[in-house]
């Protein structure tokens, strides 16, 4: 489940961009779940853990991944915030 909270929360994360680039292993980049959600919403192919080719912006280091792939990367891999069960 989702929540949004407004304003100041004890042990939020505050920055997916930050957390995953600081804490998330991109080995999970050439995962077959990675592969597909990376397919899937923005149109790259992953070359490896460190690179995807997208259709528009060419050869693109992971790093910047936009922001909602990233979220889901954490919610699927990430032990402190990870819930995501997308049972498939």
């Amino acid at each position: 489940m989702l929540n949004i909270f407004f304003g100041d929360v004890d042990d939020a994360l505050l920055s997916g961009n930050d957390y995953f680039d600081a804490n998330i292993d991109y080995e999970c980049i050439e995962s077959e779940f990675g592969k597909k959600i990376i397919k899937e919403i923005s149109g790259a192919d992953v070359v490896d853990k460190n690179s995807v080719i997208h259709p528009d912006f060419g050869s693109i280091p992971t790093r910047d991944l936009a922001g909602g792939i990233k979220s889901l990367f954490i919610l699927k891999f990430d032990d402190d915030y990870g819930t995501l069960d997308l049972g498939r």
